[in-house]
Formats: structure tokens, sequence, C-alpha cells
């Protein structure tokens, strides 16, 4: 009786003792299962996630490349068609030793450090340097020959990459007048190259592309944590095609194989512009952060077996919250890169205003990080251009000022539609680059304009010169023909003119042709053209006319108006005119014919008497 109870106590507790050594196993069993089956299915998505954050940090590095290559060229090329280079070179080519045009063309070179362009050399046409500012690399041995671009390469001198650009200066007709060569130093890009040992200790980042010369043989720059230097090495090893073969081939991806060391590595590679790119982690490292939190993993899970799987959870799960973090910001910087080139692409197409504009809206839409509730607004002037959810009233707004030539040109306006936890700093930059590039973009555009206006049109009375009236008179004739309708060239010639210009002075003359242009303009339709032959001369085309009478009614109009007085500066001045008529087919076939023909007929009627209109004709009779 009284061992009972002290053997039923005993074996009570050794009982426990083994449910509780069961149940320890059992919680050790399940923890460690289920710790294995959640290792085993996390484990490759954060592998997944390490690879994808690499071949992200790869592709911005190749956008931000391509940035400030193409962001380089187009300095050069804004800068070898500015007006003021155009002029001076001309200037230069007809007299070499204009002190204007070289003091002109010193302020120009003075003011290239403002878009950071270091060094810059002016040549002529024939070759010849005009001007140097700065001091061109001399080190051509180590440089990257840009094959998309032949006329542009990156060399490396003094521990640091120089963008090296060449390109033509032409003419309004697109002839060459000379060229420039400029070097820009890319800092940004020196240091991506330089910061590759944050990514790892083992990390090594290639920049290669192949010899036009050798063929098989590429010139490189290799960055690692040790050293940057520049070399040349075979395109392929023992005829195996090697990672950067596939980059300078225009193909990108990323693979786990043995490197040189014949070790594993994670290496991505691709393309820029012509170039190619690789970045290479020994798999180890790769995989370290992995490693470590596996053995602090385990060791919570041998010390604290009930909250082993909880502390587990613990532990991968705000690593896997950060990865996804740093993916999507990875993302949407990749997005707004990918914004960008697709707009700096757009600019260099010809494409209309409302559709250019329109393509820039949806792009910066889709770079937004809500672009379901995004709405944009473009403003330039008293125009507006707007994407289909655009709402002025909504209140959560992000801008930016485009300026053209300093000056406030117009604004960009991102709108949403509802208040979310946005990323305001980074889209803000997104836009203000965006407002900044169409800024540059309208003022080449107004280059460009200005250009053609000069090329085409009369500078003193702004009506189109001889060679586009040549080209509106082939035109109407070429319409004409298929339609077998008639057209006439009326060449006028003032009376009286020069015995003004000669007694009151050029500049009185100036403003009595630009009246006479005005006069003229205003008589005629907005289908017909009146141009400024030369001199006192004057020849309107007359499209689509019924008959001679209605180029009668036109003449005698010209006529009238020219007799009437003109009232310049306070002087009341009489002129007169002469017009020779000459009708399509009857009086010609051609331009030069019409022109030839009309030129005849106006001095039979300068002949006669002055203040008359003459139609062409075999015999010259006056009608």
């Amino acid at each position: 009786m009284l061992r009972f109870p002290l053997r039923h106590g005993l074996f009570s507790k050794r009982d426990d003792f083994k449910i509780c050594i069961a149940n320890s196993l059992l919680v050790v069993g399940c923890t460690l299962v289920a710790s294995i089956a959640v290792y085993s299915l996390v484990r490759p998505q954060i592998e997944s996630a390490l690879s994808r954050s690499i071949e992200i940090t790869l592709k911005n590095k190749v956008h931000f490349f391509e940035n400030q290559i193409e962001a380089g060229w187009a300095e050069t090329s804004a800068l070898a068609t500015h007006p003021l280079l155009v002029e001076v070179l001309q200037q230069l080519n007809a007299e070499p030793d204009s002190d204007h045009a070289m003091r002109g063309l010193k302020q120009k070179m003075d003011s290239l450090h403002l878009a950071g362009i270091t060094a810059a050399t002016v040549f002529n046409i024939n070759g010849n340097e005009v001007m140097q500012k700065g001091y061109l690399s001399q080190n051509q041995t180590k440089k990257f020959p840009m094959h998309a671009h032949h006329d542009l390469f990156l060399a490396w001198d003094d521990n640091e990459l120089i963008l090296h650009v060449k390109k033509d200066v032409l003419d309004q007709y697109e002839l060459p007048i000379g060229s420039i060569t400029t070097e820009k130093r890319l800092p940004q890009l020196t240091s991506y190259l330089r910061e590759i040992n944050e990514i790892g200790k083992s990390a090594e980042l290639k920049l290669c592309e192949t010899l036009e010369v050798a063929g098989q043989e590429m010139v490189c720059l290799v960055s690692n944590a040790d050293f940057i230097k520049f070399e040349r090495m075979p395109r392929d090893i023992k005829e195996t095609k090697s990672l950067m073969s596939y980059a300078l081939d225009g193909k990108s991806g990323m693979v786990t194989t043995n490197g040189y060391r014949q070790a594993p590595v994670v290496a991505s590679f691709t393309p820029v512009s012509s170039l190619g790119m690789t970045m290479v982690l020994d798999k180890e490292e790769f995989c370290s952060a992995m490693s470590e939190q596996e053995k602090i993993i385990a060791v919570f899970l041998f010390v604290l077996i009930i909250t082993g799987l909880l502390l587990l959870f613990w532990l991968v799960l705000p690593l896997m919250r950060k990865l996804a973090r740093s993916e999507k910001k990875a993302q949407e910087r990749l997005k707004e890169c990918q914004c960008l080139h697709g707009i700096r692409r757009d600019m260099d197409r010809n494409l209309q205003e409302e559709e250019f504009y329109q393509k820039v809206i949806v792009r910066l839409i889709k770079a937004m990080q809500f672009p379901e509730i995004t709405s944009v607004m473009i403003k330039l002037g008293d125009k507006q251009f707007v994407s289909d959810r655009y709402n002025k009233n909504l209140m959560h707004r992000l801008q930016a000022q485009i300026l053209v030539n300093g000056d406030a040109y117009g604004w960009l306006y991102v709108i949403y539609s509802e208040e979310r936890p946005f990323w305001l700093p980074e889209e803000q930059d997104l836009i203000d680059t965006i407002a900044s590039d169409l800024g540059r973009w309208i003022e080449q555009k107004q280059t460009k304009q200005r250009i053609t206006q000069m090329a085409t049109h009369d500078g003193l009375t702004g009506l189109p010169n001889r060679y586009l009236l040549h080209d509106r008179i082939k035109q109407v004739l070429a319409h004409d023909r298929r339609t077998h309708e008639q057209a006439a060239v009326l060449f006028v010639d003032l009376d009286r003119f020069k015995s003004i210009n000669d007694s009151q002075g050029h500049a009185i003359g100036d403003l009595l042709l630009q009246e006479v242009a005005a006069r003229l303009t205003a008589i005629i339709r907005s289908a017909d053209t009146v141009a400024r032959h030369g001199g006192d001369e004057f020849i309107i085309l007359l499209q689509n006319i019924r008959d001679s009478q209605e180029v009668k009614v036109v003449a005698q109009k010209i006529l009238n108006e020219l007799a009437q007085p003109f009232y310049i500066h306070g002087k009341e001045l009489h002129i007169g005119g002469s017009i020779g008529i000459a009708l399509f087919p009857h009086d010609g076939d051609d331009v030069e014919t019409l022109l030839r023909n009309s030129d005849m007929a106006m001095y039979h009627a300068k002949k006669s008497g002055r203040n008359s209109y003459w139609f062409s004709s075999p015999e010259m009779n006056p009608k």
C-alpha cells in the first residue's frame, strides 16, 4: 500500500519525461520538416530575386551608359547646327582673316564648359584647325570605337572615361562647311566603374568592343575591387563562344557557369550600343547572405525549438520584403530609364507635333508608380496636350516648368485622382528631366525652322525667294498638267524705284519694298504666291485661272494699288509698275520658259510707257 503510491508517482514522472521527450522530438521534427519545407520554397525565390536584382542593376548601368553617350552626341550635334557656328564658319571660309568671325567663334568656344565639354577644336572646310579650346586627349590607343557612330568613340585617359565626338558642320543646303571635334569627361560613368566593389568583393565588370582590324580580338576596360585597367583580349577562348561575344552580338541574359578561375560564378551580359558589358560575381559570395541566414536559423532552431518556426519566418520575411521593395524600386527606375530612352528616340523621329506629345504622355503615364490613376497635361503657350483622364480640378499634382533658351515656355503637369503613398522625389526628378528634354528639343526645332526660313525666304520682305518660287511653280505646273487647268506668271517691275532709292536713301527704299510686298500679298488669293525675284522685281504666280480676262483683272488691281501714294517716315512717295504676263501652257510649259517670256513682256510694257501690263506673244503685241 505504501510502495504503490511511490511506484505510481515514479512511473508518472517517467511517463511524463518520455512524453516530454516525445513531444520535444515531435516538435523538433515538425519544426525541422517545416523549416526545411519553408527553406526549400524560399531559397529559389531569394536566389531569383537576387539574380533579378543583379540583372536589373546591369541594365540600369547600361541605360545610364547609353543616355550619357546619347547626351554627349546630342550636345555636339546641337553645337554643330548652331546658327552662330554656321555663320562664323561661312565667314571664315570666305575671309580666313576675319577678326569679327574669330571673336564670335571664341565667344561660342568659351561657353562650351556650360554644356560640360572640356575640349573642342573647330576645323574649316579644308580641314585646317581654326580654333581650339582646351586640350584633346592624346592617348589614342586606349579607346573604344563606337561602330554605331563612326565619328564617336570612348577613350580611357588619366583614369577617366572621355567621350570623343567629331561632327560635320553643314550650311542651310546641307553642304559641309567645316567640322567640330569635342571631348567630354564622364565622371559619373567612371564612378559607375569604380563602384563595382559595392556589389561584391569578387564582382568584375567588363566593357568591350570588337576591333574592326583584328576581328576576333576585342579591347576591354576591366573593373574590379583591386584595379581598373585597359587591355586587349581574344573575343572567343579555345573556339568557345564567350559571354562577351554574346553581348557584342546584341544578346542579353544571365547564366551560372565556371569562371576563368574554374570557380562557379553568376554572370550577366548585355549590349551597350555597339559595345558589350558583362558583370560576374562568384556564386559563393552571391549566396553568402543566404548562408549566413542559414546558420542563424539553424542556431535558433536548436536553441528555441518551440519558437523556431516563428523565428524562421521572422528572419526570412523581412528579408523577402526588403528584397521585394528593392526589386520594385529597381523596376520603377528601369521604367523611368525606358521612358526617357523612348522619348529621346521619338525626338529623333520626324513626328507631327500632336503625335509626338501624345507619345510623351503615354510613356510618362506608364513610368509612373500608379499609372491607372495618373493623368498628364503638357501646356505650351495657348496649346494643351492632355491624356484621356485629365481633370484640372484634382489636387494631387506634380509639375515642372519647360524652359526654352532660358525663358519660360510651358508646363508639364502630372495629376493623380487618388491620394497614395507616392515616391515623390523620384517621380519629380523624372518629370523635371522630361521637361528639360522637351525644352532642348523645342530649341533644336526652332533652330531648324529658322535655318529653313533663311534658306527659302527673302530677308527683307519675308516673301518666298527665287528658289522657293521655282519649286512652287514646278508643283503648280505638275498639278495643272494633270487637271488640264491654266496658270499665269506675272513679272512685276517697279517704275521710278531706283530714283527714290538713290535720292531718299537705302533705308527708305527698303521700307518701300516692304510696303509693296504687303500690298501685293493683300491683292492675291491665299493659294497664289508672291515672291521677290531680286532688287525691285516681284513674281506673282496665279494658279487655277479660267482665262486671260481673270489675269487682266488682277494685273489692273496691281497697277492701281502701286499707283496709290506710299507714306514712309512722313514722306509721300509715288511709284508705278510694269507687268509682263506669261500663261501656262500657252506661253511656256516649264519654269524657265514662263519666267523668260514674262520678263520679255515686262520689258515691252516698260518700253511702251510704263504703268501697263503686256501679255507674252510671239509678236509681243499689247493686249
